[in-house]
């Protein structure tokens, strides 16, 4: 029975032991919280929040780019329906070009006019080529040669 006492005594001694650690453990992990952050968290912080809005900045000059890039776009698509309506107007519309701004761009078109390789005395191949800083686009249709 005494050792089995002992045993218990030592249990007991060792539980308040571990209590004891967690007891000091909680209590210093309280103090450092209480007395704030460190110059280096803080840094260490500041740098990750850098990062992070210098990736979402990026992010967003490629969508404003991408956007501009389309607005050029879609203004030379106009430009190029807009002069092959024109030429729609006339009956022997005839090979021509010229220069045209928009939005402080300048696009530069071509309308050219030959014969369908398939039915060279029937139809007319209308071809209008818009050209602006390094890009192009070209809008191509045919129209009945009456």
């Amino acid at each position: 029975m005494e050792k089995l006492g002992k045993k218990l005594t030592k249990s007991v001694q060792a539980v308040e032991s571990g209590h004891l650690i967690l007891k000091t453990s909680i209590q210093h992990l309280a103090s450092r919280i209480q007395k704030g952050l460190s110059l280096i968290e803080i840094s260490i912080a500041v740098v990750i929040l850098t990062l992070i809005a210098g990736g979402m900045l990026g992010i967003f000059s490629q969508g404003f780019n991408a956007a501009e890039k389309s607005q050029e776009r879609t203004a030379a698509y106009s430009l190029a329906r807009e002069k092959l309506e024109e030429s729609f107007r006339y009956p022997f519309p005839s090979n021509s070009s010229g220069t045209t701004t928009r939005d402080n761009i300048v696009y530069n078109w071509t309308l050219t006019v030959s014969d369908d390789p398939i039915y060279p005395g029937e139809l007319k191949r209308l071809a209008v080529a818009v050209s602006w800083g390094t890009e192009n686009y070209t809008l191509v249709t045919l129209k009945a040669d009456y």
